[in-house]
């Protein structure tokens, strides 16, 4: 059985590619409705597997079935109409460049005391 919801104009962003939505531009189109999927059956992933993508979508190492599980998960999203979706998936495939450009000429960090993240910051402006 498909649990597509009903909704024929879909996109389904793929878990690890979750990070480029930061980078659509201003006015993209808006999704109807959005879903978390495995990507391989179609089917609705539970709330505590939807839990657990969340908790762990960041780490870089993680368990085999954190790993299988961010790997095969995706959020479908519906849009009203066809030309909604095109674009958005034009769009969406310009932000995953954009992340990646970024990744490459971008660091980021978390400091446990503001010192201690000012300190870093002068050592790389040093």
């Amino acid at each position: 059985m498909d649990d597509r919801d009903g909704h024929d104009y879909q996109y389904v962003v793929k878990a690890t590619e979750l990070g480029a939505l930061h980078h659509m531009p201003h006015g993209s189109p808006k999704p109807m409705d959005s879903t978390w999927i495995n990507r391989a059956t179609g089917k609705k992933l539970r709330p505590t597997s939807i839990d657990m993508l969340m908790r762990t979508l960041h780490l870089d190492v993680a368990s085999r079935s954190v790993v299988e599980l961010q790997r095969t998960s995706g959020l479908r999203i519906s849009f009203k109409d066809e030309a909604d979706r095109l674009l958005f998936s034009r769009q969406f495939d310009e932000a995953k460049e954009l992340q990646i450009a970024m990744r490459r000429t971008h660091a980021s960090a978390v400091f446990e005391t503001m010192q201690a993240a000012k300190a870093t910051v002068g050592s790389l402006i040093e």
